[in-house]
């Protein structure tokens, strides 16, 4: 038996494995609304019911997310998912 497979046959495994791919997902809708020199200062960190956090690797990177967050809610409902509430936190050197 596979990683993979012990991962789906779990119901917390197999939400789990479902939330981190939901997040890569929706990082890649964000990628692709940022300028390209932006992109690798944005990570994603973390998905749960209630909202999607981003990473910024700046305070200044963070208050642009900020600005952002309707691009990125448009961009998501576009791509066909259900929009949730986006956090923007700034990540810890």
């Amino acid at each position: 038996m596979s990683v993979h497979d012990a991962m789906l046959g779990s119901d917390a495994l197999r939400s789990l494995t479902q939330r981190l791919q939901q997040s890569q997902t929706r990082l890649k809708l964000v990628h692709a609304a940022l300028p390209e020199s932006l992109r690798p200062h944005v990570k994603s960190g973390g998905l749960d019911h209630e909202a999607w956090t981003l990473l910024a690797d700046s305070a200044a990177m963070g208050a642009k997310l900020r600005q952002l967050v309707p691009t990125f809610d448009a961009a998501i409902v576009a791509a066909g998912m259900k929009p949730i509430p986006i956090r923007i936190r700034v990540q810890q050197r």
